[in-house]
């Protein structure tokens, strides 16, 4: 499927590949990103959740549950965000944007909704979608 992006301004026509909405559909699109599969994203996972635990003082005030509420602890964070259909958030892309050597755009419907990562890298682009698959 096609979908024009409004990039600075300017229409830009990019393929829009599907993702599995299974929970893990952050990681799938990253894992599909990087390595041009979706089948690397407990992997991905693995490593986002790895580095927010190791960087648990910048991470915890971001982290949600299932309920909206932060993580009380580090393992608490693991235990949950370790199991495959444990929806990945904000948290996790602005991790993955710091681990990954890439800029992560985000889009919803056509415009441009957030940005992780270290500006002059490659970026790669994700679209926001509540629908599930």
């Amino acid at each position: 499927m096609v979908e024009y992006l409004n990039i600075d301004g300017e229409l830009i026509r990019q393929l829009v590949v599907p993702i599995v909405g299974d929970g893990a559909c952050l990681f799938r699109a990253i894992s599909y990103l990087i390595y041009g599969t979706q089948e690397m994203s407990i992997e991905v996972r693995k490593s986002i959740v790895r580095y927010v635990s190791d960087n648990w003082d910048n991470y915890s005030v971001i982290s949600h549950d299932r309920n909206g509420d932060n993580y009380s602890t580090s393992a608490e964070y693991i235990a949950e965000m370790l199991q495959p259909s444990t929806y990945g958030s904000l948290c996790e892309l602005l991790a993955a944007g710091q681990i990954f050597n890439f800029v992560f755009e985000v889009y919803e419907n056509g415009v441009f909704y957030t940005t992780s990562g270290i500006e002059g890298r490659p970026i790669k682009r994700l679209k926001f979608s509540t629908v599930r698959s």
